[in-house]
Order: structure tokens, then C-alpha cells, then sequence
């Protein structure tokens, strides 16, 4: 392909990609917030119900990256599919 100069383009969108780095940050301040909160309002006292909270919060970002992460894995798997299918259509 480089030697003919015959590239094929492969149109593929990155707003899978875009809407994870822009929800991360989000979530990441939600937890900081809520732990700021109880720093400064709970003058330094943490109660059980704060860190089950917390943990919450954790999880809910871990599901939801786990989540974005496997969406985009499949949208890339299927765009480098689509590349080799045009590489053998042209061999």
C-alpha cells in the first residue's frame, strides 16, 4: 500500500473515547467532594455510614469504567476488523 500510495480510508468515530475521558473526571470529584465534605463539616470525624458511602462511590466508578473500557475495546476490535477486511478485498 505505501510502495502504490493507495490508501483506503477508514472513517471510525471517538466519541466512545471522548465521553469516558470526560465522565472520569466527574466521578473522581464526586468522591473528592464527599470526602472534602467530611473533613471540613464532620471536623475530622469519620461515622461508618461515610465510608460505606465512600465506597459506594468507588465501586460506581469502577463499574462504569469497566463498562466504558469493554465498549471501547469492541468498537476498536471492529474497526481494526474492518481494516484487514479491506486489506484482503484489495489482495
Amino acid at each position: 500500500m505505501i510502495r502504490s500510495k493507495d490508501f483506503k480510508r477508514i472513517e471510525y468515530s471517538l466519541d466512545d473515547l471522548n465521553n469516558f475521558m470526560a465522565q472520569s473526571p466527574k466521578l473522581i470529584d464526586s468522591v473528592v467532594l464527599f470526602v472534602d465534605f467530611i473533613a471540613t463539616s464532620g471536623k475530622g470525624l469519620v461515622f461508618e455510614a461515610d465510608v460505606r458511602r465512600i465506597f459506594e462511590l468507588l465501586d460506581e466508578i469502577k463499574t462504569i469504567h469497566k463498562e466504558q473500557l469493554k465498549q471501547i475495546y469492541q468498537n476498536r476490535r471492529a474497526v481494526y476488523k474492518k481494516m484487514i477486511a479491506k486489506i484482503e478485498d484489495e489482495l
